[in-house]
């Protein structure tokens, strides 16, 4: 089984050196801005998104709390040898920041080693989700949900508290803007 990796970073070098890294283990999915980035968390699944600090720190540490809104899943940050800067991603919920000059054996191996962590399952009051396996379960009874009734319902179900409207839903999964009435809240 291969690992889906989202690498974010405006770099051809950093994204020729991580698809070297991860070839062997991983499809790594390349994407030169963040905005992309964050539109194929919403559409597809991933173990591990790599951030490379494209812009300023704050545009990142506001990309990384954005990352984890929508998904749960672990983040990589590829950084400068600041250790303000590596702490800022972390405090932003990044998991790991390593330095953009760190060994490729090391980075590989950080790479290796967080994919396979397995990622956390959703159990809130009745409901169980597999993301793993994309399965929900009601009172332990399995629901027969399609791609995008599993996907709304773990983005309702991984950010609790958190409201929607109905533009975000609809340019999360379906990529356009809505017509009509956008007033709405789901």
């Amino acid at each position: 089984m291969k690992y889906n990796i989202l690498l974010i970073s405006k770099e051809t070098s950093i994204k020729s050196r991580i698809f070297t890294l991860t070839e062997n283990f991983a499809n790594t999915y390349w994407t030169k801005c963040m905005q992309d980035g964050l539109f194929h968390l919403t559409m597809f699944s991933y173990e591990l998104t790599i951030v490379d600090m494209i812009q300023d720190m704050k545009f990142t540490y506001g990309t990384i709390k954005t990352i984890r809104k929508f998904r749960r899943l672990l983040i990589l940050v590829l950084a400068s040898e600041k250790i303000e800067e590596k702490m800022l991603c972390i405090e932003a919920g990044a998991d790991i920041a390593m330095t953009k000059s760190t060994a490729d054996g090391e980075l590989q191996a950080q790479i290796y080693a967080l994919v396979r962590r397995p990622v956390q399952n959703i159990q809130e009051s009745g409901l169980t989700m597999n993301y793993v396996f994309r399965k929900a379960y009601w009172k332990e009874k399995e629901l027969n949900l399609s791609r995008y009734e599993y996907d709304f319902l773990y983005l309702i179900a991984s950010t609790p508290g958190r409201v929607y409207t109905f533009e975000q839903i609809y340019q999360v999964f379906w990529g356009g803007y809505p017509h009509g009435n956008t007033d709405n809240v789901l």
